[in-house]
Protein backbone atom coordinates (compact mmCIF):
# COMPACT_ATOMS: atom_id res chain seq x y z
CA UNK A 1 0.00 0.00 0.00
CA UNK A 2 2.79 1.99 0.90
CA UNK A 3 4.66 1.67 -2.27
CA UNK A 4 1.34 2.51 -4.48
CA UNK A 5 0.52 5.77 -2.34
CA UNK A 6 4.35 6.52 -3.09
CA UNK A 7 3.27 6.33 -7.17
CA UNK A 8 0.51 8.39 -6.72
CA UNK A 9 1.91 11.06 -4.55
CA UNK A 10 4.51 11.29 -6.68
CA UNK A 11 2.66 11.53 -9.89
CA UNK A 12 0.07 13.90 -8.61
CA UNK A 13 3.04 16.05 -7.46
CA UNK A 14 4.74 16.19 -10.60
CA UNK A 15 1.55 16.55 -12.74
CA UNK A 16 -0.29 18.74 -10.76
CA UNK A 17 2.29 21.48 -10.36
CA UNK A 18 2.65 21.69 -14.14
CA UNK A 19 -1.27 21.36 -14.67
CA UNK A 20 -1.17 18.27 -16.69
CA UNK A 21 -4.22 16.24 -17.06
CA UNK A 22 -3.34 12.12 -17.09
CA UNK A 23 -5.96 9.64 -17.61
CA UNK A 24 -3.90 6.06 -18.62
CA UNK A 25 -0.96 4.78 -16.69
CA UNK A 26 1.00 4.66 -20.64
CA UNK A 27 -0.47 8.41 -20.56
CA UNK A 28 2.21 8.81 -17.89
CA UNK A 29 5.03 7.39 -18.70
CA UNK A 30 4.84 8.92 -21.76
CA UNK A 31 4.11 12.44 -19.90
CA UNK A 32 7.32 12.07 -16.96
CA UNK A 33 9.87 11.64 -20.02
CA UNK A 34 9.86 15.96 -20.69
CA UNK A 35 8.88 16.48 -17.27
CA UNK A 36 11.78 14.83 -15.70
CA UNK A 37 13.97 13.57 -18.62
CA UNK A 38 13.74 10.76 -20.89
CA UNK A 39 16.52 8.46 -18.96
CA UNK A 40 15.34 9.70 -15.18
CA UNK A 41 11.67 9.15 -16.16
CA UNK A 42 12.28 5.55 -17.38
CA UNK A 43 13.81 4.42 -14.63
CA UNK A 44 11.67 6.04 -12.07
CA UNK A 45 8.79 4.49 -13.59
CA UNK A 46 10.62 0.92 -14.07
CA UNK A 47 11.16 0.96 -10.55
CA UNK A 48 7.95 2.30 -9.38
CA UNK A 49 6.22 -0.87 -11.45
CA UNK A 50 8.87 -3.16 -9.94
CA UNK A 51 7.82 -1.68 -6.82
CA UNK A 52 4.12 -2.24 -6.86
CA UNK A 53 4.42 -5.74 -8.60
CA UNK A 54 6.76 -6.88 -4.86
CA UNK A 55 4.57 -5.10 -2.48
CA UNK A 56 1.64 -7.05 -4.37
CA UNK A 57 3.18 -10.38 -3.95
CA UNK A 58 4.44 -10.01 -1.13
CA UNK A 59 0.80 -9.51 0.36
CA UNK A 60 -0.56 -12.48 -1.61
CA UNK A 61 2.22 -14.56 -0.26
CA UNK A 62 1.80 -13.69 3.13
CA UNK A 63 -2.31 -13.73 3.17
CA UNK A 64 -1.44 -17.52 1.99
CA UNK A 65 0.80 -18.35 4.95
CA UNK A 66 -1.14 -16.80 7.57
CA UNK A 67 -4.54 -18.07 6.31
Amino acid sequence: MLVNAAILIISAAVFFKRAVVVTEIQQAHVLLAPLLGASVASAVFALALICSGQSSTLTGALDEVLC
